[in-house]
């Protein structure tokens, strides 16, 4: 296609898309539709085409998913020719009836599933991508799409959000081994590809400012000793994948060891060091726990000292962690997160604050942020402000996929209530608790 009628077409696909947006400030959804699906044939990889046609469809059938008689009988014709585009692997076909079929009933995670797999074959991830957000919005209890999705995000170099996916396979399967691989897997690719490895033939071809003499003098000396040079970057390679299996196996020690002969190949990478920093971590963590639960059964006072000592070791090395990967990155949502629980859980409400505020532009982080923001503005005297935080936070949690944040928000909600007088409604929030954990704190 010649480059003028590409500038034709792309014009096409916004005139059909400024019709849909004035079809929708008026509300009529069907037109709307149309005008979205014309744009969406036109320009097939445009993202907000697709997200606007989505939301007009939600819209035009209102807050009722219930499918009318005529939409019934037009699913099951789309799905018929879906599965012989299946079959021939095409598509461009599977993409667009699995667009038609979303018009029709716009809350079938299937479609989204389908577009998201036509639009990785296609080559455009970001729909993909988006797609597999809305898959799994609908469908949050579907292990094979969780799959699918962490594989994009980690396509995409979204490495947390991709380990976020497998370990939601984890809690559908906790028997399962498929989540543990997926994980080891996306750490692996994570300490490799965020250090610019994943093409280099070795570390001399990774983060190179300065032109190298790729044609070195030659030996003209026969008898001179020939001198093998160490790779760093299979060093690299391998210190991280015999790291990552000490992991798996429980020797955390042994990890921390691989991943310091790791960071002596790569030592200004940072996601080798915040690996094994998180491993470090993992480790204080076990011996705290091992030391808790010692003291529990040891009615010795040097058994309490030895576990408040281990606990202040993991809180002080945290602290010194999550601080210092701020204070590099202080607009990353993570860390943000990360470091603002760390200051809530030791009571250090307001500095946490404008952490959780930081982390919350991020949808996956936004419920537990406020959350967290809710119980802070609570401790520092901003009762009403942190009531409506907590009470936004519950309409965007479920009990079944975040029990703790769910048991958080209620009781936080309960002891507000409670120091207000309030005892319905403190008893009510108290009483949620229960039904999930009855021995939560002091309920």
């Amino acid at each position: 296609m010649n480059c003028t009628k590409r500038r034709e077409l792309t014009r096409g696909a916004d005139h059909w898309f400024e019709n849909g947006n004035d079809a929708m400030n008026h509300r009529n959804w069907d037109y709307a539709l149309e005008c979205f699906e014309q744009a969406i044939r036109i320009e097939p990889n445009e993202l907000e085409y697709r997200k606007q046609k989505h939301r007009s469809s939600r819209r035009r059938l209102g807050s009722s998913r219930q499918i009318s008689s005529v939409g019934k009988v037009k699913l099951g014709a789309i799905r018929s020719r879906l599965l012989t585009a299946q079959m021939k692997n095409d598509w461009l076909s599977i993409d667009r009836l699995a667009e038609e079929g979303n018009s029709v009933n716009p809350w079938d995670a299937e479609f989204f599933a389908l577009i998201a797999r036509a639009a990785k074959h296609l080559g455009n991830l970001k729909i993909a991508r988006y797609a597999w957000t809305s898959a799994v919005k609908i469908d949050d209890n579907n292990s094979t799409y969780y799959r699918e999705f962490g594989a994009i995000l980690q396509q995409l170099g979204e490495y947390e959000m991709a380990k976020s996916c497998f370990q939601k396979i984890e809690g559908i399967d906790p028997s399962g081994r498929v989540s543990k691989e997926l994980i080891a897997a996306v750490d692996i690719a994570s300490v490799i590809d965020l250090g610019g490895y994943t093409n280099a033939r070795s570390t001399r071809d990774v983060r190179i400012d300065e032109p190298v003499d790729i044609f070195p003098d030659e030996v003209s000396n026969d008898d001179d000793p020939v001198i093998i040079e160490h790779d760093p970057y299979l060093e690299l390679v391998e210190a991280v994948t015999i790291g990552e299996e000490h992991v798996r196996c429980g020797r955390l020690c042994s990890a921390i060891e691989s991943y310091r002969q790791a960071i002596e190949s790569a030592p200004t990478d940072s996601a080798v060091l915040h690996r094994k920093e998180d491993i470090e971590l993992a480790y204080l963590r076990q011996q705290a726990l091992a030391a808790q639960e010692n003291a529990k059964c040891n009615p010795h006072a040097e058994a309490r000292s030895a576990a408040a000592l281990r606990l202040r070791e993991l809180t002080d090395r945290e602290l010194e962690i999550r601080t210092s990967r701020v204070e590099q990155d202080p607009n990353n949502p993570q860390h943000a997160f990360q470091l603002a629980d760390l200051y809530r859980r030791t009571t250090k409400f307001r500095p946490a604050v404008p952490l959780f505020e930081t982390a919350m532009k991020v949808d996956e982080l936004k419920a537990e942020a406020l959350i967290g923001l809710g119980e802070c503005l609570i401790h520092i005297e901003k009762a009403s402000v942190g009531h409506r935080h907590l009470m936004t936070a519950l309409t965007m949690i479920a009990v079944e996929h975040k029990p703790n944040a769910f048991k958080l928000a209620h009781y936080w909600l309960a002891r507000l209530y409670e120091a207000q007088q309030y005892v319905q409604q403190a008893v009510a929030h108290y009483a949620m608790i229960t039904t999930v954990d009855r021995n939560f704190r002091d309920v």
